[in-house]
């Protein structure tokens, strides 16, 4: 197997302190889902223990460990371990890689870091063609009211602005941030280039955290108030969410059972619908839900809009019927994905969160 230099031979030193490799020796791991790790210890003196973190971007508060820290001592062989994607006892591999070095009194450890790239190559959501919304709370996201605040990573350009009021930002599974609004707070914008009933598929991760909240994971608009395609998920009686879809009057059509979900539970909510006349999949962590029909004749076609995460709960804006709780990772496809893409989908996602799926 071929490896790449995390770090030559190095001699540091220290005392009672942390020392990071300098920024310009990171390792890019871009394309990448699991890497096999060799350390070459020769000499140590004190207490030393090593440290390997990755991180979706040069931010030191998004560094977390992808190796159980490792307290160091000479040796003839290699230790050899291997990050596991999703892992609950270390964190993802991301794209930045580098070591740190933590000692008690005074201390020195000469060493090398070789890596070796997984075959496997790390899926984005963006792989699956058709892609026009990726929304990521660790990645494009600004904490600033206004347009653009929220960046889109699929390409399309389709951002996602910040209404009203500002997000806190909260840690979730795996370390990733979370969004979650204050006041009435939400985050909104629309795709210009996909019409509202056209066939789409949208993936939203969400956790609810209290009882009578609501999350809208599609709303397609075909005016100021009136809805398309579009499945919500709903939990006014409580944890338990029940799915439905509404037309043009605000009406649901019907209303399918749904996979019960314990409060404060993060979860993968996926919708499908192929346009006016027909039915919405629903699922839930990659579970099916079932199909609900949709029978709707939108007076005027007008772009496919979407909001998230709004603290209000009236049942007149589009925008007051999204969750009140924590938002993570929001995608849309302008198409119905396969059973094949929509699975690649769901399990990028369930790895990324630590949830269960298929």
């Amino acid at each position: 197997m071929h490896t790449e230099i995390l770090q030559r031979w190095i001699t540091v030193q220290g005392s009672g302190n942390t020392v990071l490799q300098d920024e310009e020796e990171w390792l890019d791991m871009s394309g990448c889902s699991d890497a096999t790790v060799w350390l070459d210890v020769r000499d140590v003196s004190g207490t030393v223990t090593l440290s390997l973190q990755s991180a979706p971007s040069k931010d030191d508060a998004l560094f977390n460990p992808i190796i159980a820290p490792t307290a160091l001592s000479a040796q003839q062989y290699p230790y050899v371990t291997k990050t596991i994607r999703g892992a609950t006892s270390v964190f993802p591999l991301a794209r930045w890689v580098r070591w740190s070095l933590t000692g008690s009194s005074s201390w020195s450890a000469t060493f090398r870091i070789r890596l070796g790239r997984s075959r496997t190559t790390f899926f984005a959501p963006t792989h699956v063609p058709g892609c026009v919304l990726w929304l990521r709370s660790d990645l494009g996201l600004t904490n600033v009211v206004g347009a653009n605040a929220w960046l889109d990573q699929s390409g399309s350009g389709n951002h996602g602005s910040l209404v009203s009021v500002a997000f806190t930002i909260g840690t979730g599974p795996n370390g990733l941030p979370s969004l979650t609004p204050v006041g009435n707070g939400y985050v909104t914008g629309s795709f210009p280039d996909l019409p509202a009933g056209d066939a789409h598929t949208l993936f939203a991760v969400v956790a609810f955290p209290y009882t009578g909240n609501q999350c809208a994971i599609a709303t397609t608009l075909s005016g100021t108030n009136n809805y398309e395609t579009g499945a919500q998920l709903t939990s006014n009686n409580g944890p338990g969410v029940t799915a439905s879809v509404f037309n043009s009057s605000n009406v649901a059509n019907t209303a399918t059972a749904a996979t019960v979900q314990p409060a404060n539970t993060v979860a993968v909510y996926s919708s499908a619908a192929a346009g006016s006349g027909s039915n919405v999949d629903i699922f839930i962590n990659g579970t099916s839900q079932g199909s609900t029909p949709v029978t709707v004749t939108p007076s005027t076609p007008l772009a496919l809009y979407y909001a998230f995460c709004a603290g209000l709960s009236s049942a007149t804006d589009p925008r007051q019927l999204l969750s009140n709780g924590p938002g993570y990772e929001f995608i849309a496809y302008k198409s119905i994905l396969t059973t094949d893409q929509r699975i690649a989908v769901h399990r990028y996602l369930g790895g990324r969160y630590n949830v269960s799926v298929p």
